[in-house]
């Protein structure tokens, strides 16, 4: 309230002064020149006193405003209590001897410093129920925003350090010190990262750059393959290609990996799933997954790996057809619910 009303009557008469040298030095410069003749000097000479008296007036003027206003300050009252506000503005407060008034325009008559000092220290505990009386909240951030990030530490010497979501918990509960909650808008912006409220802050994230180690639009065939580089760890080449989906491996890295990797890894094109494939023919389902098939131009895999690959559409549609003569002894294709009956060892 003091700042309000005191900033600009002292900044006013700030500006009073500075008028009042420029015309003491005018009327001194006028009268000790010698440039002007007598007549025209007695007129400037005239004119810069009135002013002088003018200026030292409005002077006088403004200080009567100021002592005026440090003297409302000083009878200033909280009819609450220090700290504390109306909650309930319309309620009516009576009290033998007194008019009836609301606890709004009583609250008023305390800050205009109306009412007289023995009344002011008496009112707190009478009007606390019946006015609502409760503590100031404090926007830690100033009016209309919040704390964007909570987390970071606020320290201020005299008081204990606090999380901004803390502090501003503090400030909605009334708990912090009304000189103190003018101020910390200011200290905590930055820190806090003050926002509008409702206003959403998404965290950002840094960019990844994804890597395909065997290039655009091919993938590892033989994930088991180990890869070895001078000054880099060795690793698989499934584990080489999960670190690139990842975002892990440098740039520079990634865009020799291709031609490094492409026989070991077994780089091949990275096929959209087609149609399911019954590798053992329609109606038919492996009946020994261990046995391991390989054919020329294909990764040599388990019968179970095969049919799973063909159930996901994996498969070449030609190469599909070919595959139920090639593996139905090695597979030991059966059909779906069946069960093949252990062979007995000769004894």
């Amino acid at each position: 309230w003091i700042s309000s009303h005191f900033s600009y009557p002292l900044w006013d008469i700030g500006q009073l002064f500075k008028e009042l040298a420029h015309n003491i030095h005018m009327f001194r410069w006028k009268t000790s020149s010698k440039h002007f003749d007598s007549s025209y000097k007695h007129k400037s000479v005239e004119r810069f006193r009135r002013e002088i008296i003018i200026s030292i007036m409005k002077i006088f003027g403004k200080v009567l405003i100021v002592a005026n206003l440090f003297a409302v300050a000083e009878s200033q009252c909280s009819v609450c209590g220090d700290g504390n506000e109306v909650t309930n503005p319309e309620a009516v407060f009576s009290f033998p001897g007194q008019p009836d008034t609301s606890c709004g325009d009583l609250e008023e008559d305390g800050e205009l410093g109306l009412l007289p000092p023995q009344q002011c220290d008496i009112l707190p505990t009478l009007i606390e129920d019946l006015c609502g009386c409760a503590q100031i909240p404090c926007n830690i951030c100033g009016e209309g925003k919040e704390v964007g990030n909570p987390d970071p530490t606020f320290s201020f010497p005299g008081q204990p350090p606090l999380s901004c979501g803390e502090l501003e918990d503090e400030g909605e509960q009334g708990l912090v010190d009304e000189d103190l909650c003018g101020i910390l808008p200011n200290l905590v912006e930055s820190l806090c990262e003050c926002q509008p409220i409702g206003s959403t802050n998404a965290p950002t994230f840094p960019t990844v750059d994804l890597c395909s180690v065997c290039g655009d639009e091919k993938k590892v065939n033989n994930p088991g393959a180990i890869f070895s580089f001078p000054s880099q760890p060795s690793r698989t080449c499934e584990e080489l290609e999960d670190e690139g989906e990842q975002g892990l491996l440098p740039g520079d890295e990634c865009a020799f990996l291709p031609d490094l990797i492409e026989d070991l890894c077994d780089c091949q094109p990275i096929q959209e799933p087609g149609e399911s494939c019954a590798v053992c023919g329609e109606g038919q389902i492996v009946g020994d997954p261990g046995e391991i098939f390989s054919f020329p131009g294909q990764p040599t895999r388990s019968c179970g790996e095969l049919e799973d690959e063909g159930e996901q559409g994996l498969l070449d549609e030609d190469f599909c057809d070919t595959l139920p003569a090639l593996i139905d002894t090695l597979c030991a294709c059966q059909s779906e619910g069946s069960t093949i009956a252990p062979t007995p060892t000769a004894s």
